[in-house]
Protein backbone atom coordinates (compact mmCIF):
# COMPACT_ATOMS: atom_id res chain seq x y z
CA UNK A 1 0.00 0.00 0.00
CA UNK A 2 3.29 2.80 0.91
CA UNK A 3 4.43 1.99 -2.79
CA UNK A 4 0.99 2.55 -4.43
CA UNK A 5 0.82 5.96 -2.32
CA UNK A 6 4.10 6.74 -3.09
CA UNK A 7 3.65 6.09 -7.38
CA UNK A 8 0.26 7.93 -7.14
CA UNK A 9 1.55 10.81 -5.17
CA UNK A 10 4.43 11.57 -7.71
CA UNK A 11 1.43 11.34 -10.41
CA UNK A 12 -1.51 13.47 -9.31
CA UNK A 13 1.01 16.45 -9.32
CA UNK A 14 1.59 16.10 -13.36
CA UNK A 15 -0.02 13.38 -15.27
CA UNK A 16 2.22 14.52 -18.13
CA UNK A 17 5.57 13.40 -16.54
CA UNK A 18 4.58 9.98 -15.22
CA UNK A 19 4.98 8.68 -12.21
CA UNK A 20 8.68 8.52 -10.74
CA UNK A 21 10.62 5.99 -11.80
CA UNK A 22 11.92 4.48 -8.29
CA UNK A 23 8.37 4.45 -6.53
CA UNK A 24 7.23 2.36 -9.88
CA UNK A 25 9.97 0.21 -9.74
CA UNK A 26 9.73 -0.46 -6.40
CA UNK A 27 5.55 -1.02 -6.69
CA UNK A 28 6.86 -3.68 -9.51
CA UNK A 29 9.31 -5.49 -7.07
CA UNK A 30 6.52 -5.49 -4.73
CA UNK A 31 3.93 -7.06 -6.84
CA UNK A 32 6.72 -9.54 -8.22
CA UNK A 33 7.22 -10.77 -4.91
CA UNK A 34 3.63 -10.84 -4.08
CA UNK A 35 2.22 -12.56 -7.37
CA UNK A 36 5.75 -14.86 -8.13
CA UNK A 37 5.64 -13.12 -11.69
CA UNK A 38 6.15 -10.57 -13.96
CA UNK A 39 3.15 -7.87 -13.73
CA UNK A 40 1.02 -7.24 -16.25
CA UNK A 41 -0.67 -4.25 -17.67
CA UNK A 42 0.73 -1.97 -20.08
CA UNK A 43 4.01 -4.08 -20.45
CA UNK A 44 1.87 -7.16 -21.20
CA UNK A 45 -0.50 -5.25 -23.95
CA UNK A 46 3.09 -4.07 -25.63
CA UNK A 47 4.14 -7.65 -26.02
CA UNK A 48 0.93 -8.68 -27.39
CA UNK A 49 1.04 -5.98 -30.01
CA UNK A 50 3.75 -8.22 -31.60
CA UNK A 51 7.53 -6.79 -33.06
CA UNK A 52 9.27 -3.66 -32.22
CA UNK A 53 8.86 -0.47 -32.06
CA UNK A 54 9.56 1.63 -35.13
CA UNK A 55 11.91 4.14 -34.69
CA UNK A 56 13.22 4.22 -38.19
CA UNK A 57 11.82 8.01 -39.02
CA UNK A 58 14.09 9.63 -35.97
CA UNK A 59 17.04 6.88 -36.68
CA UNK A 60 16.76 8.81 -40.29
CA UNK A 61 16.66 12.46 -39.17
CA UNK A 62 19.71 11.69 -37.21
CA UNK A 63 21.74 9.41 -39.22
CA UNK A 64 21.41 11.29 -42.61
CA UNK A 65 22.98 14.55 -40.43
CA UNK A 66 25.54 12.50 -38.77
CA UNK A 67 26.79 10.52 -42.13
CA UNK A 68 26.77 13.65 -43.98
CA UNK A 69 29.11 15.60 -42.02
CA UNK A 70 31.11 12.39 -41.75
CA UNK A 71 31.71 12.22 -45.50
CA UNK A 72 32.10 15.65 -45.78
CA UNK A 73 35.48 15.72 -43.58
CA UNK A 74 38.81 14.54 -45.81
CA UNK A 75 40.56 14.24 -42.39
CA UNK A 76 40.95 10.62 -41.26
CA UNK A 77 37.86 9.17 -40.05
CA UNK A 78 39.08 6.41 -38.15
CA UNK A 79 40.86 9.05 -35.50
CA UNK A 80 37.78 10.57 -34.66
CA UNK A 81 34.67 8.25 -33.95
CA UNK A 82 31.32 9.39 -35.23
CA UNK A 83 29.60 11.39 -32.21
CA UNK A 84 25.68 12.31 -31.87
CA UNK A 85 25.20 15.26 -29.91
CA UNK A 86 21.48 14.47 -27.40
CA UNK A 87 20.51 17.88 -25.66
CA UNK A 88 18.11 16.50 -23.03
CA UNK A 89 15.80 19.35 -21.38
CA UNK A 90 13.84 18.23 -18.28
CA UNK A 91 12.49 21.66 -17.06
CA UNK A 92 8.35 20.29 -17.12
CA UNK A 93 9.83 18.20 -14.62
CA UNK A 94 11.02 20.51 -12.17
CA UNK A 95 8.14 22.38 -11.34
CA UNK A 96 7.46 22.69 -7.42
CA UNK A 97 4.61 20.56 -5.64
CA UNK A 98 3.13 22.82 -2.95
CA UNK A 99 1.36 20.04 -1.40
CA UNK A 100 4.08 18.07 -1.41
CA UNK A 101 5.83 17.07 2.27
CA UNK A 102 9.37 17.51 0.64
CA UNK A 103 11.43 20.81 0.70
CA UNK A 104 11.70 22.26 -2.66
CA UNK A 105 15.24 21.29 -2.54
CA UNK A 106 14.33 17.69 -1.87
CA UNK A 107 11.87 17.94 -4.72
CA UNK A 108 14.39 19.11 -7.17
CA UNK A 109 16.91 16.65 -5.98
CA UNK A 110 14.55 13.73 -6.79
CA UNK A 111 13.94 15.46 -10.18
CA UNK A 112 16.84 15.31 -11.27
CA UNK A 113 17.59 12.04 -10.42
CA UNK A 114 14.41 10.89 -12.21
CA UNK A 115 15.22 12.88 -15.50
CA UNK A 116 18.66 11.24 -15.54
CA UNK A 117 17.07 8.07 -15.78
CA UNK A 118 14.61 9.16 -17.80
CA UNK A 119 17.46 10.80 -20.33
CA UNK A 120 19.38 7.26 -20.30
CA UNK A 121 16.22 5.59 -21.21
CA UNK A 122 16.64 8.10 -24.79
CA UNK A 123 20.20 7.91 -24.98
CA UNK A 124 20.67 4.16 -25.07
CA UNK A 125 17.57 4.08 -28.03
CA UNK A 126 19.88 6.33 -30.09
CA UNK A 127 22.94 4.28 -29.43
CA UNK A 128 20.83 1.31 -30.56
CA UNK A 129 19.83 3.35 -33.61
CA UNK A 130 23.30 3.77 -33.99
CA UNK A 131 25.31 0.63 -33.11
CA UNK A 132 22.27 -2.03 -33.37
CA UNK A 133 23.17 -5.33 -34.00
CA UNK A 134 22.37 -5.02 -37.81
CA UNK A 135 25.05 -2.82 -37.77
CA UNK A 136 23.45 0.23 -37.63
CA UNK A 137 22.30 2.76 -40.08
CA UNK A 138 18.41 2.95 -39.27
CA UNK A 139 16.32 1.89 -41.99
CA UNK A 140 18.95 2.19 -44.36
CA UNK A 141 21.61 -1.08 -43.86
CA UNK A 142 24.55 0.53 -46.51
CA UNK A 143 24.64 3.47 -43.94
CA UNK A 144 27.27 2.45 -41.53
CA UNK A 145 27.26 3.88 -38.46
CA UNK A 146 28.30 0.99 -35.71
CA UNK A 147 30.89 2.60 -33.35
CA UNK A 148 29.03 5.79 -32.76
CA UNK A 149 29.55 7.32 -29.54
CA UNK A 150 26.32 9.44 -28.00
CA UNK A 151 27.25 12.69 -26.04
CA UNK A 152 24.30 13.55 -23.68
CA UNK A 153 23.61 16.81 -21.62
CA UNK A 154 20.67 17.73 -19.82
CA UNK A 155 19.49 21.55 -20.21
CA UNK A 156 17.68 22.89 -17.73
CA UNK A 157 15.84 26.29 -18.68
CA UNK A 158 15.01 27.55 -15.43
CA UNK A 159 18.33 28.69 -14.86
CA UNK A 160 20.40 27.54 -18.26
CA UNK A 161 22.66 25.17 -16.24
CA UNK A 162 23.83 22.14 -18.31
CA UNK A 163 24.68 19.27 -16.20
CA UNK A 164 24.82 15.45 -16.05
CA UNK A 165 27.45 14.70 -18.84
CA UNK A 166 27.56 11.57 -20.00
CA UNK A 167 29.02 9.24 -23.02
CA UNK A 168 27.06 6.21 -23.97
CA UNK A 169 30.09 4.28 -26.54
CA UNK A 170 28.95 1.53 -28.90
CA UNK A 171 31.35 -1.40 -27.21
CA UNK A 172 30.36 -3.09 -23.81
CA UNK A 173 28.14 -5.02 -22.30
CA UNK A 174 24.97 -3.19 -20.84
CA UNK A 175 22.06 -4.94 -19.93
CA UNK A 176 19.63 -5.50 -23.15
CA UNK A 177 21.40 -3.53 -25.93
CA UNK A 178 24.60 -5.57 -25.71
CA UNK A 179 26.35 -1.77 -25.30
CA UNK A 180 27.39 0.01 -22.37
CA UNK A 181 24.99 2.29 -20.83
CA UNK A 182 25.39 6.23 -20.66
CA UNK A 183 28.87 7.04 -18.35
CA UNK A 184 29.40 10.05 -16.06
CA UNK A 185 32.09 12.20 -18.04
CA UNK A 186 32.95 15.19 -15.68
CA UNK A 187 36.54 14.41 -16.47
CA UNK A 188 38.74 17.06 -17.90
CA UNK A 189 39.74 14.44 -21.23
CA UNK A 190 36.16 15.18 -22.22
CA UNK A 191 35.67 18.32 -21.17
CA UNK A 192 35.74 19.50 -24.21
CA UNK A 193 33.38 17.77 -25.88
CA UNK A 194 30.60 19.24 -24.00
CA UNK A 195 28.86 23.07 -23.92
CA UNK A 196 29.63 24.98 -20.93
CA UNK A 197 25.96 26.52 -20.87
CA UNK A 198 22.37 26.20 -21.98
CA UNK A 199 23.31 29.06 -25.39
CA UNK A 200 26.52 27.05 -26.08
CA UNK A 201 24.54 23.74 -25.89
CA UNK A 202 21.62 25.16 -28.39
CA UNK A 203 24.26 26.82 -30.62
CA UNK A 204 27.82 26.37 -31.05
CA UNK A 205 27.18 22.62 -29.69
CA UNK A 206 25.16 21.73 -32.35
CA UNK A 207 23.11 19.16 -31.08
CA UNK A 208 21.86 16.38 -33.16
CA UNK A 209 18.56 15.38 -31.05
CA UNK A 210 16.70 17.74 -28.58
CA UNK A 211 14.41 16.21 -26.37
CA UNK A 212 11.97 18.20 -24.15
CA UNK A 213 10.45 15.59 -21.31
CA UNK A 214 7.19 16.21 -20.25
CA UNK A 215 5.55 17.69 -17.18
CA UNK A 216 4.07 20.74 -16.35
CA UNK A 217 3.64 22.76 -19.37
CA UNK A 218 2.83 25.91 -17.35
CA UNK A 219 6.04 25.93 -16.36
CA UNK A 220 7.89 24.71 -19.06
CA UNK A 221 6.74 27.79 -21.26
CA UNK A 222 7.30 30.04 -18.24
CA UNK A 223 10.59 28.99 -18.35
CA UNK A 224 11.25 29.14 -21.98
CA UNK A 225 10.29 32.67 -22.18
CA UNK A 226 11.65 33.90 -18.71
CA UNK A 227 15.23 32.83 -20.39
CA UNK A 228 14.54 34.04 -23.43
CA UNK A 229 14.90 30.71 -25.31
CA UNK A 230 12.64 30.31 -27.70
CA UNK A 231 14.64 32.23 -30.45
CA UNK A 232 17.86 29.79 -29.58
CA UNK A 233 15.71 26.46 -29.51
CA UNK A 234 14.04 27.44 -32.99
CA UNK A 235 17.47 28.32 -34.49
CA UNK A 236 18.69 24.91 -33.62
CA UNK A 237 15.59 22.93 -34.47
CA UNK A 238 14.88 24.74 -37.92
CA UNK A 239 16.83 25.04 -40.77
CA UNK A 240 19.50 23.55 -42.88
CA UNK A 241 21.44 21.14 -40.73
CA UNK A 242 19.06 21.21 -37.75
CA UNK A 243 18.56 18.97 -34.96
CA UNK A 244 15.55 16.80 -34.63
CA UNK A 245 13.01 17.98 -31.83
CA UNK A 246 11.44 15.50 -30.25
CA UNK A 247 8.94 16.51 -27.35
CA UNK A 248 6.88 14.59 -24.70
CA UNK A 249 4.13 15.42 -23.65
CA UNK A 250 4.59 18.96 -22.34
CA UNK A 251 7.63 19.33 -25.24
CA UNK A 252 4.63 18.30 -27.31
CA UNK A 253 2.71 21.14 -26.49
CA UNK A 254 5.37 23.70 -26.59
CA UNK A 255 5.58 22.88 -30.06
CA UNK A 256 2.48 23.68 -31.45
CA UNK A 257 0.99 27.24 -32.19
CA UNK A 258 -0.41 27.09 -29.07
CA UNK A 259 0.27 25.95 -25.40
CA UNK A 260 -3.88 26.37 -24.57
CA UNK A 261 -3.92 23.12 -25.08
CA UNK A 262 -2.57 21.72 -21.81
CA UNK A 263 -5.21 23.50 -20.00
CA UNK A 264 -8.25 21.26 -21.42
CA UNK A 265 -7.45 17.97 -18.84
CA UNK A 266 -6.58 20.27 -15.98
CA UNK A 267 -4.02 17.82 -15.50
CA UNK A 268 -1.33 20.88 -15.03
CA UNK A 269 -1.06 23.31 -12.42
CA UNK A 270 -1.09 26.93 -13.57
CA UNK A 271 -0.36 27.73 -10.09
CA UNK A 272 3.13 26.83 -10.13
CA UNK A 273 3.82 30.52 -11.97
CA UNK A 274 2.94 33.59 -9.94
CA UNK A 275 2.11 35.73 -12.31
CA UNK A 276 0.19 33.12 -14.41
CA UNK A 277 -2.04 31.20 -11.85
CA UNK A 278 -4.84 30.17 -13.59
CA UNK A 279 -6.07 28.46 -16.96
CA UNK A 280 -7.61 31.78 -18.12
CA UNK A 281 -4.22 33.04 -18.27
CA UNK A 282 -3.17 30.62 -20.87
CA UNK A 283 -5.96 31.16 -23.38
CA UNK A 284 -4.20 31.80 -26.83
CA UNK A 285 -0.96 31.51 -25.65
CA UNK A 286 1.77 30.75 -28.00
CA UNK A 287 3.53 28.30 -28.70
CA UNK A 288 6.88 27.26 -30.42
CA UNK A 289 4.98 26.82 -33.89
CA UNK A 290 7.61 24.30 -34.95
CA UNK A 291 4.86 22.53 -37.19
CA UNK A 292 3.07 25.68 -38.60
CA UNK A 293 0.81 27.83 -38.19
CA UNK A 294 -2.05 26.66 -38.10
CA UNK A 295 -0.85 23.89 -35.86
CA UNK A 296 -1.48 22.75 -31.89
CA UNK A 297 -1.17 19.07 -30.08
CA UNK A 298 -3.48 17.40 -27.72
CA UNK A 299 -1.09 14.57 -26.03
CA UNK A 300 -2.89 11.38 -24.24
CA UNK A 301 -5.77 11.69 -26.38
CA UNK A 302 -8.30 9.02 -26.34
CA UNK A 303 -12.14 8.58 -26.93
CA UNK A 304 -13.32 10.20 -23.03
CA UNK A 305 -11.25 13.07 -24.25
CA UNK A 306 -12.90 13.46 -27.88
CA UNK A 307 -16.56 15.80 -26.73
CA UNK A 308 -14.19 18.15 -24.97
CA UNK A 309 -12.08 18.60 -27.93
CA UNK A 310 -14.24 19.41 -30.16
CA UNK A 311 -15.94 21.65 -27.85
CA UNK A 312 -12.68 23.24 -27.09
CA UNK A 313 -11.58 23.66 -30.71
CA UNK A 314 -14.79 24.84 -32.07
CA UNK A 315 -13.79 27.49 -29.07
CA UNK A 316 -10.87 28.47 -30.68
CA UNK A 317 -12.07 28.75 -34.07
CA UNK A 318 -15.17 30.99 -32.78
CA UNK A 319 -12.50 33.37 -31.47
CA UNK A 320 -10.60 33.40 -34.19
CA UNK A 321 -13.81 34.20 -36.85
CA UNK A 322 -12.25 31.14 -38.70
CA UNK A 323 -13.77 27.84 -39.28
CA UNK A 324 -11.81 24.40 -40.65
CA UNK A 325 -13.20 21.01 -41.74
CA UNK A 326 -12.38 17.77 -43.80
CA UNK A 327 -8.49 17.15 -43.66
CA UNK A 328 -5.57 19.42 -41.73
CA UNK A 329 -4.13 22.24 -44.29
CA UNK A 330 -0.76 21.25 -42.47
CA UNK A 331 -1.28 17.76 -44.56
CA UNK A 332 -2.44 15.97 -41.86
CA UNK A 333 -5.91 13.90 -42.61
CA UNK A 334 -8.29 14.66 -40.20
CA UNK A 335 -9.55 11.43 -38.17
CA UNK A 336 -12.89 12.34 -35.94
CA UNK A 337 -12.77 9.16 -34.37
CA UNK A 338 -9.26 11.01 -32.30
CA UNK A 339 -10.92 13.69 -32.31
CA UNK A 340 -8.56 15.07 -34.78
CA UNK A 341 -11.26 16.37 -37.45
CA UNK A 342 -10.39 20.04 -38.21
CA UNK A 343 -6.91 19.52 -38.10
CA UNK A 344 -6.10 22.92 -36.42
CA UNK A 345 -5.55 20.63 -32.82
CA UNK A 346 -3.84 17.26 -33.75
CA UNK A 347 -4.72 14.89 -31.09
CA UNK A 348 -2.10 12.16 -30.48
CA UNK A 349 -2.87 9.00 -28.59
CA UNK A 350 0.31 7.26 -26.73
CA UNK A 351 1.02 5.12 -29.40
CA UNK A 352 1.37 8.09 -32.06
CA UNK A 353 3.55 10.75 -32.95
CA UNK A 354 3.72 13.69 -35.55
CA UNK A 355 6.50 14.02 -37.50
CA UNK A 356 7.20 16.94 -39.19
CA UNK A 357 10.21 17.07 -42.32
CA UNK A 358 11.17 20.68 -43.16
CA UNK A 359 12.85 19.81 -46.33
CA UNK A 360 9.82 18.35 -47.53
CA UNK A 361 7.62 20.39 -46.20
CA UNK A 362 5.14 17.65 -44.79
CA UNK A 363 3.90 16.64 -41.45
CA UNK A 364 2.17 13.10 -41.03
CA UNK A 365 1.32 11.25 -38.32
CA UNK A 366 3.81 7.69 -37.56
CA UNK A 367 1.87 4.93 -35.03
CA UNK A 368 3.92 2.50 -32.71
CA UNK A 369 2.28 -0.55 -31.91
Amino acid sequence: REREDDVRESVLFSPCAGPDIDALNKLEEADEAAKGSKCGGADDEDDDGGGDRDYGAMADGILDRLVALRDSDSDDQSVEPLRCRVLYIPTAMYALNPNSNNTPGKQRQRARSDGKKRRNVVVEIVNDLLNGDEGGGGNNPERETRGAEVLAVTLDLSDGSVKQPAICSGSGSGSGSGHAPPSSSDDDASSGLFPSDGREALTSWNPHLIYVEGGNTFWLTHCLEEGRWGDDLRGAVCGDGAAMYVGKSAGAILAGERVETATWKGWDDPSVVDSRPTYDDWTDHPGLSLAGPRTSFFPHMNDDWIELVEERRTTMEEREGTTTGGDDESGVAGDEKKGAAGGRVLCLRENEACCVDGDRGEVFLVEGQ
